[in-house]
């Protein structure tokens, strides 16, 4: 799979990284009532990655001896790594526009911006 939006490259490779080091990324029950919360809270697409990406931190720093084997809803191995990853790439393409904007188009705009305000205050 190939992504476009830098942040996800990201996202996946911390995922990979942390699977590969033998450390599993353990989902909990309140981690997905968490999401499903977020996820009926929002339809800001940037409300809802920041969120997404806070819990799924939380989980990968969370120390394994605080999880019971009740609470466990899915662990995060290679398999499902690659699933996340095959679904981000078919959103980007599905709205390949906003992706691009908001990838690229968006922070050279705000970089050049930042130019001219430097050069417009000196």
């Amino acid at each position: 799979m190939i992504l476009i939006h830098p942040t996800h490259k990201k996202f996946i490779k911390l995922l990979r990284d942390k699977a590969n080091a033998g450390t599993p990324i353990i989902i909990t029950k309140n981690d997905c009532k968490d999401f499903s919360e977020l996820i009926k809270s929002t339809n800001a697409r940037y409300k809802r990655h920041q969120g997404v990406y806070k819990i799924t931190l939380r989980a990968m720093n969370r120390p394994q001896d605080e999880i019971n084997v009740e609470e466990i809803q899915t662990i995060l191995d290679n398999n499902v790594i690659d699933y996340i990853e095959k679904i981000f790439s078919r959103l980007e393409r599905k709205q390949l526009c906003a992706t691009l904007k908001g990838a690229y188009v968006r922070p050279i705009l705000l970089a050049l911006l930042k130019l001219l305000n430097k050069k417009i205050n000196v």
